[in-house]
């Protein structure tokens, strides 16, 4: 069996610390840690779980806001757009948040592991052995996505969806910052419409990332790029 390990997903990491402090509530003192130590794994975890959500609202109201400008901008319809909604960020309340949530982690996992009482049982219960759907394989997998533009001034992107439940795409105009999601799809390839206006020529980038359900299971993949002529 593998040993479980903290990696760049957060997700999986956030999995992985909620296992660690559930196993904990057993082996917490034949492993030495102390009350303080499962309080700050306690407000860690918080803290990682409402920015991971944070996130997800983020990058929705962030594709909100380019839908309507791009309604505003280039529309055709005399009908006000949705106008997007921001949250405003806030942490857990009663939280002491910290920076530096994973370099903690990985000194309470050391600590764990090198204890003298630390054994098979223990790393099972902890969650730090063996390998789920959301395990650094996962992690670790680096997707790939080819585009390419078609008729209907729309652009085509394919990926191999292997175990995956689906992927999530999202583009940018070259030469600029912002990510849009364009939407979770459970099946390829896709066809997008291009956010080039008729007539204009531009290079868009694509990248997607894998799903398990609706969670994101894996990094991005490279960007992939394709020239559109709003055509």
């Amino acid at each position: 069996m593998s040993s479980v390990r903290v990696t760049n997903n957060l997700n999986h990491n956030l999995r992985l610390m909620k296992s660690v402090r559930s196993g904990l509530e057993t082996y917490a003192s034949a492993l030495s840690i102390t009350a303080e130590e499962i309080a700050e794994l306690d407000k860690d975890i918080a803290t990682l779980k409402y920015l991971i959500s944070f996130t997800n609202r983020f990058e929705a109201s962030k594709g909100a806001y380019f839908a309507f400008r791009d309604a505003m901008v280039f529309g055709k319809s005399p009908d006000q757009p949705s106008r997007p909604a921001f949250e405003v960020y806030e942490l857990p309340e009663d939280e002491e948040a910290r920076p530096g949530i994973l370099s903690r982690f990985r000194l309470l996992l050391r600590k764990i592991r090198a204890s003298a009482n630390f054994d098979a049982q223990a790393s099972a219960t902890l969650g730090l052995t063996g390998a789920d759907a959301h395990s650094v394989d996962h992690a670790q997998f680096q997707p790939s996505v080819s585009v390419k533009a078609i008729t209907g001034n729309r652009i085509e992107a394919r990926w191999k969806k292997g175990k995956y439940t689906g992927a999530e795409i999202s583009w940018r105009l070259q030469g600029t910052q912002e990510w849009t999601r364009d939407g979770n799809y459970t099946r390829s390839p896709v066809r997008m419409n291009s956010p080039v206006p008729i007539g204009e020529v531009a290079v868009i980038e694509v990248r997607i990332r894998m799903l398990i359900g609706d969670e994101p299971a894996t990094d991005y993949s490279p960007i992939a790029r394709v020239v559109t002529h709003g055509e």
